[in-house]
């Protein structure tokens, strides 16, 4: 059931290959306490425009959101959404800027 949404500027394409981070970050959940590999979705989401601070167009930022059932203690939560952080930022390297947060699904039906 867990979900990655992973957000990205649209130029980002042409510098490295989203299926593979996607795939990289899927496969970092699926090692993690309480997360089965065949309920994970993963998916990447492209934005047009991000303005950050005083810069007026970033293109190398990336915001992964990992979307749980609730129930996990916040110390799990932590350490997936760094082990997650990490993972991204070793594939992506140092020039990208990335962020990670881990949120609670409400009322979640499928």
């Amino acid at each position: 059931m867990p979900h990655i949404v992973i957000e990205h500027h649209k130029d980002i394409s042409s510098d490295i290959e989203l299926n593979k981070l996607a795939l990289t970050v899927h496969n970092e959940l699926s090692i993690q306490e309480t997360v089965k590999k065949e309920a994970i979705k993963t998916r990447t989401i492209e934005f047009n425009n991000l303005v950050m601070g005083d810069n007026d167009l970033i293109t190398n930022y990336i915001h992964i959101t990992i979307l749980l059932l609730k129930g996990r203690s916040e110390e799990l939560k932590n350490s997936i959404a760094k082990n997650i952080f990490s993972k991204a930022k070793e594939f992506l390297g140092e020039s990208f800027f990335v962020t990670t947060e881990v949120r609670e699904l409400q009322n979640y039906i499928k």
